[in-house]
C-alpha cells in the first residue's frame, strides 16, 4: 500500500527510474479492476475513475512505455471488496476498499473507572432512558444490535427513531461516528441515495443514518421502498458512482432512520425496529450537557466501543426484535382492509364466523363501501383470510354444496392477538348498537347512490327529448322542396326578352342544434308563394 498522497507522485521522479522500478510504483497507486474501472490512490483513500479519465489525467503524461505497460500488457485484474480491517489486498484477485476501524480493542477492564463511568452514563442515561424509554427488553436488543454492527458484521434490520425535534435521536449515532468507529466508517445523507441510482456515498459504510427522511408521495414510495428493504436485508449491494460504471460488492451498510415524521409506509414489517423514545428530557440542558461535555471523546469511545465488542452475540437474530408500542402503533394503522373489516365486524364484537364464501365477502364489500376503500376481489379477499389459516369447507346444506366458514370468536381473538390487530386504544363494541350505527350509514350512502342515479337518469331523458326534437326538425328540412325562381325580366330597344334562370336545388344541411335550425326556417318562410 502506499504510504504517501498521489498528489505527491512526481512525474519527473518516474522519468528518473528505469521501466522496472516505474512499473513497481504504479502498482501502489492504481489497480485495474474487473469491472473496467480503476482504483486510484489519493486523498489517503482509492477512488474510482473510468478508463478515458485516467488516461487523460495521469498517463499522457507518463512515459509511453508505462502507458503501454499498464493498459496492454498489465494483467494483475482485481474486484472491490469490504472487509473490515482486514488488509488492502486479500489474495491475488480482492482490492479491500473498506476503512479501517477507528480503534483497536483491549479489555474493557483495563480502563479507568473514571471512563468506565462515562461509559455508563452513555449507556444508562442516554440509550436506557431515553432512546429505550427504561424498557429492559428494549435496551437488550440495542445493545446487541449496536455490538453486532461494532464487531463488523450486518444486521438485516433498520433502527428506526421517529419523534419530535430535541428528543435526542440522533446524539448516540453522532457519538458512534466521531468518537468510536471514525467518519470515514459512516455516512450521514439524506433520501438522494434511496431516491437516485447513485449510492456511491454507501460504499464501505458500517453505519448509515438517514437523517430527517421527508414524507414521499405514494409513487415515490413505491419506488424506494423495495430498494430500501433490499439495501437493509442484503449482503450485497450494487454501487454507482456518476461516470463510473457501476460494481457489485459486499454490503456492510447497518441502517439507522432519523424522522420527525411518517416517513416510512410500510415500518409494520420485520426489518424496521420502531423504538419508543422517552420525551421528559426534551430542554433539559443539564442533562444533555453532562452527555456532550463529559462523554463527547476519544477516549470513552474507545472504552464504549471495546464494552460492545465484549457483548455476547451469539445467535443474535436482528429481526427477532421487541414489540414496543410504536411498533404496535405503525401496525394498527396500516392493517389490510381485509383484516380490518374481521376486527372491527367480528373479534371486537365477539362474534363467530358462520357464514357462507359469498356472504361473509358481500358484507366485505359493504364494509369497505361505508369505508371508502377499495376492496379487494373474492380470490384476493379468500387468500388474505387463508394467510392467517382462516379457511372454508366445502358442506351440503339441503343438498346443495355450499363453502363455508366456521370460525370461533375465540380461534379469532387468538389470531388476532398473535398478529397484534389489537390496539391499546381499541374498545369492544355493543353488536346491536354498531350494527343499528352502520345500518343508519348504509341508508345515508344508499340515498346518495340513489340521487345521483336519478340525476342521471334525468339527464339522459333530457338529452333524448332534445334528439327527437332535432330528428324531427332534419325529417321537415328533408322533406321541403323549395319553389323555382321567378323570372328576370330584360328589356332591350327592339324587345322585352323573358330569360329564365335555372333553378339550382339547395342542398339541405342537417342542423346540429335547435339554434342553428331557426335562421334556416325563417329564411324559407319569407320565400314566396309557389305558383299554381
Amino acid at each position: 500500500m502506499a504510504t504517501n498522497k498521489l498528489e505527491e507522485l512526481s512525474f519527473g521522479k518516474l522519468a528518473g527510474m528505469n521501466l522496472e522500478q516505474q512499473k513497481e510504483f504504479i502498482k501502489h497507486y492504481f489497480v485495474p479492476l474487473k469491472s473496467g474501472n480503476h482504483a486510484v490512490y489519493y486523498d489517503e483513500k482509492f477512488r474510482l475513475m473510468d478508463n478515458s479519465l485516467v488516461k487523460a489525467t495521469y498517463f499522457n503524461r507518463m512515459p509511453k512505455k508505462v502507458k503501454d505497460w499498464y493498459f496492454e500488457d498489465y494483467t494483475e485484474f482485481r474486484s472491490i471488496v469490504y472487509k473490515l480491517n482486514q488488509p488492502l489486498f486479500i489474495g491475488d484477485n480482492k482490492l479491500n476498499l473498506c476503512p479501517r476501524m477507528k480503534h483497536q480493542y483491549k479489555q474493557y477492564s483495563e480502563f479507568s473507572e473514571d471512563i468506565k463511568a462515562k461509559v455508563q452514563i452513555i449507556l444508562k442515561d442516554l440509550v436506557f432512558e431515553v432512546l429505550c424509554s427504561s424498557n429492559q427488553a428494549t435496551y437488550g436488543f440495542k445493545l446487541k444490535w449496536l455490538a453486532n454492527m461494532i464487531k463488523g458484521n450486518k444486521n438485516n434490520s433498520c433502527i428506526y427513531l421517529k419523534g419530535r425535534q430535541g428528543l435526542g435521536k440522533s446524539t448516540l449515532y453522532v457519538f458512534i461516528r466521531e468518537h468510536v468507529i471514525g467518519e470515514l466508517l459512516s455516512c450521514e445523507t439524506g433520501s438522494e441515495p434511496i431516491k437516485s441510482r447513485f449510492n456511491e456515498s454507501l460504499a464501505g459504510k458500517l453505519m448509515v443514518m438517514f437523517e430527517e427522511l421527508e414524507n414521499f408521495s405514494t409513487n415515490e414510495w413505491l419506488a424506494i421502498s423495495s430498494k430500501l428493504k433490499r439495501y437493509i436485508t442484503s449482503n450485497r449491494i450494487s454501487i454507482e458512482s456518476k461516470g463510473v460504471d457501476s460494481y457489485e460488492t459486499d454490503n456492510l451498510n447497518n441502517y439507522i432512520l432519523l424522522s420527525n415524521n411518517d416517513a416510512i409506509q410500510d415500518d409494520d414489517g420485520r426489518r424496521y425496529f420502531i423504538m419508543d423514545l422517552a420525551t421528559h428530557r426534551i430542554g433539559d440542558r443539564k442533562f444533555w450537557s453532562n452527555i456532550y461535555d463529559n462523554c463527547f471523546n476519544d477516549e470513552v469511545g474507545h472504552a464504549f466501543y471495546c464494552y460492545l465488542m465484549e457483548v455476547n452475540t451469539d445467535k443474535f437474530d436482528p429481526q427477532d426484535f421487541p414489540v414496543t408500542q410504536s411498533k404496535l402503533d405503525a401496525h394498527a394503522k396500516r392493517l389490510d382492509n381485509v383484516i380490518l373489516f374481521l376486527k372491527e365486524n367480528y373479534v371486537m364484537k365477539k362474534r363467530s364466523i358462520e357464514s357462507s364464501v359469498d356472504e361473509l365477502f358481500r358484507e366485505y364489500e359493504a364494509f369497505c363501501v361505508v369505508r371508502k376503500v377499495k376492496s379487494k376481489g373474492k380470490i384476493n379477499f379468500n387468500a388474505e383470510l387463508k394467510s392467517y389459516n382462516i379457511d372454508y369447507a366445502n358442506k351440503k346444506i339441503d343438498g346443495v354444496k355450499v363453502n363455508m366458514f366456521k370460525v370461533p370468536h375465540e380461534d379469532l381473538l387468538k389470531i388476532a392477538e398473535k398478529n397484534h390487530w389489537i390496539h391499546q386504544l381499541d374498545e369492544e363494541t355493543d353488536d346491536s348498537e354498531e350494527e343499528e350505527q352502520v345500518k343508519k350509514v348504509e341508508l345515508s350512502e344508499a340515498d346518495k347512490l340513489k340521487k345521483v342515479i336519478e340525476k342521471k337518469d334525468s339527464i339522459i331523458s333530457e338529452k333524448d327529448n332534445q334528439i327527437e326534437a332535432l330528428k324531427k326538425q332534419l325529417e321537415f328540412l328533408n322533406s321541403f322542396k323549395p319553389p323555382p325562381t321567378p323570372p328576370v325580366e330584360s328589356e332591350s330597344d327592339d324587345e322585352i326578352e323573358i330569360i329564365t334562370r335555372p333553378v339550382s336545388h339547395r342542398k339541405v344541411v342537417e342542423p346540429k342544434d335547435r339554434e342553428r335550425s331557426k335562421p334556416i326556417i325563417k329564411f324559407i318562410q319569407r320565400l314566396p308563394a309557389k305558383d299554381n
